[in-house]
């Protein structure tokens, strides 16, 4: 006999605090308007054998809603799917970032009487963490045990505090990390990265190392992941001297740092001030020695480091825009903006207004034309704090190629 589902379902307080519709794409063969409500006939469970070739269909499906097609299949041979094809189905769906199909697809297969298991409540979960719904993420979570007798296991909880996460809700991803300890799911690596990486977000630096600490405390090894995202809340909370300690840390560890940890570390030396650039460039040339492929990324930590560090460093940072070029990265926004008020402070104007054209020449700068006066008007925002000196020449030192310019400073429209 199966369990009657209660028609007050976690998908009505999901549906408030989702955007999103719970219904999925229809089957082809569905003539019914509420495509959550099962077919009119009476449908069987499958037996394994007729179920098996649906799964394979559905595992071949190119996108979550070819997978969802399959549902019309399986009825019109007068079944209804198992939670195996359910759960493989809102898999596809979580991996897409399709909430609203996960989700009217778990309505679907409890009106059907099919019982979701704790894989199916996972990966609903964690189409909810990729949509960033946290809050939809926690009712699941709660709901899955209160109302349906499912016992979350750790991927539910890890989903969550990944929701948690991307929401930048530091203090509900901790109290789901406390939360799995009391219900006897285990927390893993994974769990307390999310954490530290959700404290990141929001420069909790101290609450990062603590949990990182904590990791160890409780026997879990931290890895690349779990570094990384305690030197990046080290930067962001500015704190340079405990972002190097944490690398030294992490090679007594045996841990390799990779481009996300120089990256990280360089920034912190560039955030901490002239008194770091020297170390930044030792983390940079470091990052190159040991093979670390470099990105757009650490160039441009380690170019901002050199204009903190004032004019002698300006060669250095102009080495490293034409090294990386020759590298085949790109510079960004970012790049030309360290790199122009580089320039600026060691009052190099051409060079910088170069650099201005060229940023303008590959689509970093925009482009309009001035109704007042007819010349050329850059928008020159993400430049601003770097080109607005030429505003301040005077008239005796500005040459006629810095007068067919209007330069537009600020912080928007």
């Amino acid at each position: 006999m199966q369990p009657r589902v209660p028609n007050q379902l976690i998908i009505a307080s999901l549906n408030r605090a989702s955007p999103f519709s719970s219904s999925p794409d229809p089957p082809p063969s569905s003539s019914s308007s509420d495509n959550n409500k099962p077919p009119n006939k009476k449908l069987k469970a499958p037996s394994r054998k007729i179920s098996m070739p649906f799964m394979g269909q559905i595992k071949r499906a190119r996108s979550a809603r070819d997978a969802i097609r399959v549902i019309a299949r399986i009825e019109r041979k007068g079944y209804h799917p198992n939670v195996f094809h359910y759960s493989a189905i809102i898999s596809k769906c979580a991996r897409e970032k399709l909430v609203d199909k996960a989700l009217g697809l778990l309505k679907r297969m409890i009106n059907q009487g099919v019982a979701p298991n704790e894989f199916v409540f996972g990966a609903v979960i964690d189409a909810c963490a990729k949509a960033r719904q946290y809050k939809s993420a926690i009712s699941l979570l709660n709901d899955m045990e209160d109302k349906y007798g499912v016992r979350p296991n750790v991927n539910c909880f890890n989903a969550a505090i990944s929701a948690c996460e991307k929401a930048r809700k530091w203090e509900e991803a901790v109290k789901l990390l406390r939360k799995m300890t009391d219900k006897g799911a285990e927390p893993d690596v994974i769990s307390y990265n999310a954490v530290i990486s959700a404290c990141e977000k929001c420069a909790e630096w101290e609450k990062a190392l603590e949990f990182l600490d904590e990791m160890a405390n409780v026997g879990i090894q931290p890895n690349v992941r779990s570094y990384n995202a305690a030197i990046s809340a080290c930067e962001k909370g500015r704190q340079a001297n405990v972002a190097l300690s944490l690398l030294a840390q992490m090679k007594e560890e045996g841990i390799r740092p990779d481009v996300i940890s120089y990256s990280s570390l360089i920034s912190a030396c560039e955030k901490g001030g002239a008194k770091y650039t020297d170390t930044a460039l030792l983390l940079f040339n470091e990052a190159k020695s040991v093979g670390i492929k470099l990105d757009v990324k650490i160039y441009s930590a380690a170019i901002s480091a050199c204009e903190k560090g004032g004019a002698k460093y300006t060669d250095t940072a102009l080495s490293l825009f034409t090294d990386m070029k020759k590298a085949g990265v790109n510079p960004n926004g970012v790049t030309y903006t360290a790199i122009a008020q580089a320039c600026f402070n060691s009052n190099r104007y051409s060079e910088a207004l170069e650099l201005a054209r060229e940023a303008m020449d590959r689509g970093v700068l925009r482009i309009e034309i001035s109704t007042e006066s007819g010349l050329p008007k850059w928008d020159l925002h993400e430049l601003a704090d770097a080109l607005q000196s030429l505003v301040h020449l005077s008239n005796e030192e500005a040459s006629h190629s810095y007068q067919d310019i209007i330069v537009v400073t600020g912080k928007g429209f």
